[in-house]
């Protein structure tokens, strides 16, 4: 039987923690996905190792912005549902890939993930991409993650020492 999913001062699950991410249904390293949450008032910061890159989800109840400056990461709010934290993103940079096959992400897409840690060791989360320019409907994946113990976030930048590039096709 697994341990009981920790809670926060306020009631709602504890997210925070180092969180495998395995490839499932799509490789989410190449999106930059989360790997660590850092829990602060109205805000969620999740770290990655994958270029060293960060994400902000805002909690304080503010809306997506009609105009953004489109980033690699979008620009995301959340909430909680229950138990479930309910996060929306929108304001991508055009021509990302989700996955190393290639599958495209457009700046009119809205990802929504909703997260849910069922119990101590897993993380899980569903992620729907609305991308109209990619895609004819919305279409969703189911993602599992266990938790990592006694382990340290290291940097991983993609280029470094990179000999590949100069190999691909299409350069």
């Amino acid at each position: 039987m697994a341990s009981p999913t920790p809670k926060a001062a306020d009631g709602k699950p504890d997210l925070s923690g180092l969180w495998a991410n395995y490839c499932q249904a799509g490789d989410r390293m190449v999106l930059c996905l989360p790997e660590i949450a850092v829990p602060i008032p109205g805000l969620i910061v999740f770290l990655s190792e994958r270029n060293a890159s960060y994400r902000q989800v805002y909690t304080d109840g503010r809306a997506l912005p009609e105009e953004l400056n489109p980033a690699w990461n979008g620009y995301s709010t959340g909430r909680w549902e229950g138990d479930t934290l309910v996060v929306e993103t929108t304001g991508f940079v055009d021509g990302q890939w989700l996955d190393r096959s290639g599958s495209p992400l457009t700046s009119s897409a809205r990802m929504t993930e909703r997260f849910r840690r069922p119990n101590y060791g897993t993380l899980e989360i569903e992620l729907t991409v609305d991308d109209p320019k990619a895609y004819t409907k919305p279409w969703s994946i189911q993602l599992k993650q266990s938790i990592l113990l006694d382990s340290d976030l290291l940097d991983y930048i993609c280029l470094e020492n990179e000999k590949d590039a100069a190999h691909l096709v299409g350069k």
